[in-house]
């Protein structure tokens, strides 16, 4: 398609605009996801959330508060305190139940990375899939203004063939509704190119960024289906997380079942009674009979609807890729279908042929649109062929 904009001796005022008062900005593809990664917002919520239940998980760890008590006592007939008792004591969990907690907190750790992971390919793609919507769209627009141009050559020539009586009024209203029309389609095409830009800069934490490429980035050759398939599903980090989820879910069955078992305490006594004073130990234990009651019935449900979504991800997740490959190859056979050269020899062949008076306006108009139709469903086929490898190559964000 090259050569179809090189014989273009204009420039579009988009690209003005986006090389002139925001040249400071302007990052290739590449570059903006970079400053996406560094910059969205959602993506440091999510990592300051993590940070806290990281913390959270630690604290379970933690021993439990010291006890300290201290009983005076009193007795008719004796002045001041007759005697008195200072117990400390120090309670905690079983000793299994603190490595199994380290263990699950470990996971867990790994856990919110796949998540995180997850949450920034996906980021990641939006803004990708943004800035090839908005090569798309720059793309039309030059497809849109050349068209305007040959539009306004030839009302202006059937203007002063209508002055000569050698047109119809028919004819020059027909070229004027057809600028009308696609002045429509101008607008609506600048509009969305404004939107998608607006929204790349959302994903950049509001900070105005501009893309300098007009070309899509060249497709890679990322072998068979085949491989493309077990590529996807091997790397996908939503997938990880399912299966880390399902595995942090067997560890809180475990810890359910070792969180009934005795919770131990030991310490301190100090008895004093007149001028007598006894020292000695406390050994205690508590018994958790009622305060876990169903904790591991729960945990096991939990660890049920896990694997369950796990299993719903997985078969999700393989649908998305193979209908995506299935995508993939019939926009490359649609492609092989066109025939660009010829569909810009034949408008170039169509326009002499007007001017030559071999064409009626009304039959130009009719070609015209059949022709720029052509280009405008190839950059569509184009467009929406690297949004799809786009989405196959996710992982690799």
């Amino acid at each position: 398609m090259k050569h179809l904009y090189h014989s273009l001796m204009w420039f579009p005022v988009w690209a003005v605009l986006a090389t002139g008062s925001h040249k400071a900005f302007a990052q290739d593809i590449e570059q903006i996801l970079s400053q996406v990664a560094a910059n969205n917002i959602q993506l440091q919520a999510l990592q300051k959330s993590q940070e806290a239940d990281l913390h959270q998980l630690k604290s379970q760890s933690n021993l439990e508060g010291t006890e300290i008590e201290y009983s005076p006592f009193y007795t008719s007939g004796v002045s001041g305190m007759a005697s008195s008792e200072l117990v400390v004591s120090q309670g905690f969990q079983f000793p299994t139940l603190y490595a199994a907690r380290r263990k699950y907190r470990q996971t867990a750790s790994t856990q919110m990375d796949s998540e995180k992971l997850a949450l920034k390919q996906e980021i990641l793609l939006q803004a990708r899939l943004l800035c090839l919507q908005i090569i798309y769209l720059r793309k039309c627009a030059v497809i849109e203004d050349r068209r305007m141009e040959s539009l306004s050559r030839m009302e202006h020539l059937f203007d002063m063939k209508l002055e000569n009586g050698e047109a119809t009024i028919m004819e020059t209203n027909k070229l004027k509704i057809e600028k009308n029309s696609l002045e429509k389609t101008r607008c609506q095409t600048h509009a969305s190119l404004r939107k998608a830009q607006l929204a790349l800069q959302a994903l950049n934490g509001g900070k105005e960024v501009t893309l300098s490429q007009n070309d899509y980035p060249l497709l890679p050759d990322n072998g068979d289906d085949a491989t493309v398939l077990a590529s996807y599903m091997a790397n996908d980090a939503t997938l990880n997380a399912s299966r880390l989820s399902v595995e942090n879910a067997t560890g809180a069955v475990k810890m359910s079942k070792m969180e009934n078992l005795p919770q131990l305490a030991v310490g301190y006594r100090r008895n004093t009674e007149m001028k007598e004073v006894r020292n000695g130990f406390l050994v205690g234990a508590s018994l958790p009979l009622f305060s876990n009651r169903h904790k591991t019935q729960e945990a096991r449900k939990r660890q049920e609807a896990a694997e369950l979504n796990a299993a719903e991800k997985q078969t999700a997740i393989h649908s998305l890729a193979t209908s995506l490959l299935e995508e993939r190859n019939l926009l490359r056979t649609t492609l092989s279908t066109f025939d660009m050269s010829l569909t810009d020899n034949t408008l170039a062949t169509l326009a002499t042929a007007t001017e030559a008076g071999e064409l009626s306006a009304i039959d130009y108009c009719r070609e015209a649109e059949s022709l720029y139709r052509s280009l405008t469903e190839y950059e569509e086929c184009l467009y929406t062929l690297h949004c799809v490898e786009a989405m196959l190559r996710k992982n690799d964000l």
